[in-house]
């Protein structure tokens, strides 16, 4: 049985997450061979430590993402770590369409009882 979970989108600017990654203060590795459990490997990949996982967080080299939670610490806020670092780097690629469109105005609300954020756009 595999341990490995994948996303089902994929990352497209995977330039715009290493920074928004090394930002939130991760270890970020390039263009490097990810081992996850069971000795599968992702290839010319990005690898992102999170704090309290057991392996890192890899990005395959057509923006697949790939984790395994095997022996992660349990408990509140692990799974939030790579929400959260994918809301961010959502929220940074919103940010730089906005110079190339015709959007006007970005807000984002985040609900403090869940962590969930609300990304409203002004055409």
């Amino acid at each position: 049985m595999s341990h490995i979970s994948t996303f089902s989108e994929r990352i497209k600017n995977v330039k715009k997450l290493v920074e928004i990654a090394k930002k939130c203060g991760y270890e970020v590795k390039e263009d490097v061979t990810v081992t996850m459990f069971g000795s599968q490997k992702v290839f010319n990949a990005v690898s992102i430590s999170l704090p309290k996982w057991g392996y890192p967080v890899a990005i395959s080299s057509v923006g697949d993402v790939l984790y395994d939670f095997f022996g992660a610490e349990k408990g509140p806020g692990v799974f939030e770590q790579l929400g959260s670092l994918v809301q961010n780097y959502n929220e940074a690629i919103v940010m730089d369409e906005i110079q190339y469109d015709c959007i006007t105005s970005v807000d984002t609300i985040e609900n403090k009882t869940t962590g969930d954020r609300v990304i409203t756009i002004t055409i």
